[in-house]
């Protein structure tokens, strides 16, 4: 009996990325983001994702993972930065949710973000912001720090939701 070699095909990355896409909307965000690692046509898939999403679950801030903490901000910034830039179809979703309380470094980078999801006409928008620290004091509860959205938020067109 004669073994016959059968190549192994790629099947799922030969897809059309519309169904590809669909397929990634069954993921956990981070888990699509780690798509992108797969090859070429899979890293061109993720960076033409429709739906952004950072929550605490990419935001760590245990101290000891901030070196990783940062390049993964910066590795998403630069994603977004380039969706704008390039001819990409708009952005369907955009998300955040994460505590902010005094980190600027991290306001800062929530402020870039935002601004290139609107560059990327970005139709849904969710911007959800653990914003304030309380302390109780010997007279009641007081607020100790705020976030500014940035303006351009205000006068963004393309977003309906």
């Amino acid at each position: 009996m004669k073994k016959t070699r059968t190549e192994e095909v790629d099947r799922i990355s030969e897809l059309p990325e519309p169904i590809l896409h669909h397929i990634l909307s069954f993921l956990p965000f981070k888990q699509v983001a780690l798509t992108c690692v797969l090859s070429k046509k899979w890293e061109e898939t993720w960076k033409r994702y429709p739906v952004f999403k950072i929550d605490e679950s990419i935001l760590c801030e245990d101290e000891r993972y901030r070196e990783i903490r940062m390049k993964l901000l910066n590795y998403l910034e630069q994603t977004l930065q380039n969706r704008r830039c390039k001819d990409f179809t708009s952005m369907e979703k955009f998300s955040i949710d994460t505590k902010l309380f005094d980190d600027q470094e991290l306001a800062s980078f929530v402020d870039r973000c935002i601004c290139y999801a609107i560059g990327s006409n970005v139709k849904m928008m969710k911007l959800e912001f653990l914003l304030k620290r309380w302390h109780e004091l010997e007279f009641g509860l007081r607020r100790d720090s705020w976030y500014d959205l940035p303006p351009i938020v205000l006068c963004a067109k393309s977003v309906e939701v």
